[in-house]
C-alpha cells in the first residue's frame, strides 16, 4: 500500500479553491459581459426609435401618440398609436400628466407598429416595455405643431436645478428604458 499513488486530502482541497476562485472570477466577467452587451442593445434600439419618431415627425407633421401600455403581441392594439391625444382626453392604459409649462403628457408605450419598426423594438434588453412620454399637443393631428412646445422635463433626484434636458421642460418626447432592476416597467408580454 505504501506504493499507492493518489492525491492527499490536502492536494485535492488546493485543487478545489483555485478550481472555485478561477470559477467565481470567470461567472464575474461573464456578467459584466452579458450586462454591457444589453447596455448596448438597448442603446441601439433607443438609437433607431429616435431616427424612426423623427422620420414619423418629417412625414406626418406630428410625433406618434403613445400607444397601450398593456396590449399584447397578438392583439391590434399592439404598438399603435392611440386614436385621441388631445389634451381633453387620457386614452384608455396610458397615463396622463401635467408638464412644467402646464401642457398635457401623454405615457404610455412606444407605437412600434405606427412608426414600422420590429415588435421587438417594444422593448429594452432587460424584459421591460420602452415607456413613452410625448407632448400631447405635439402629436395632436389637430393641433399646428410648434416647435417650443416641448413640455417634458426629466429631473435628477427630484431638483429642478437637476434638470437633465436643458432648458428644463423642453422635451418633445421621452423614450425611457427601466435598466437592469426593471423597476416602473410593464413586461412585454403587457
Amino acid at each position: 500500500m505504501k506504493n499507492s499513488k493518489g492525491f492527499t486530502l490536502v492536494e485535492v482541497a488546493i485543487v478545489a479553491v483555485i478550481g472555485g476562485i478561477l470559477i467565481v472570477s470567470l461567472s464575474n466577467l461573464l456578467l459584466n459581459y452579458i450586462n454591457q452587451t444589453r447596455q448596448s442593445s438597448t442603446e441601439r434600439k433607443i438609437e433607431i426609435i429616435n431616427e424612426a419618431l423623427q422620420l414619423h415627425l418629417d412625414l406626418r407633421g406630428r410625433y406618434p401618440c403613445v400607444a397601450s401600455m398593456n396590449a399584447a403581441f397578438d392583439t391590434p392594439q399592439f404598438g399603435v398609436e392611440v386614436a385621441d391625444c388631445s389634451d381633453a382626453a387620457t386614452p384608455p392604459s396610458t397615463f396622463g400628466a401635467t408638464g412644467a409649462d402646464g401642457l398635457q403628457i401623454r405615457i404610455g408605450a412606444l407605437p412600434v407598429r405606427t412608426l414600422n419598426l420590429p415588435d421587438d423594438f417594444i422593448g429594452d434588453a432587460w424584459g421591460g416595455r420602452f415607456t413613452y412620454a410625448v407632448t400631447a399637443t405635439l402629436a395632436d393631428p389637430d393641433d399646428f405643431f410648434d416647435r417650443d412646445n416641448g413640455d417634458i422635463s426629466v429631473i435628477d433626484n427630484g431638483t429642478p436645478a437637476n434638470s437633465l434636458i436643458t432648458p428644463n421642460g423642453s422635451a418633445h418626447y421621452v423614450v425611457v428604458s427601466h435598466g437592469p432592476n426593471n423597476s416602473g416597467a410593464t413586461n412585454l408580454g403587457g
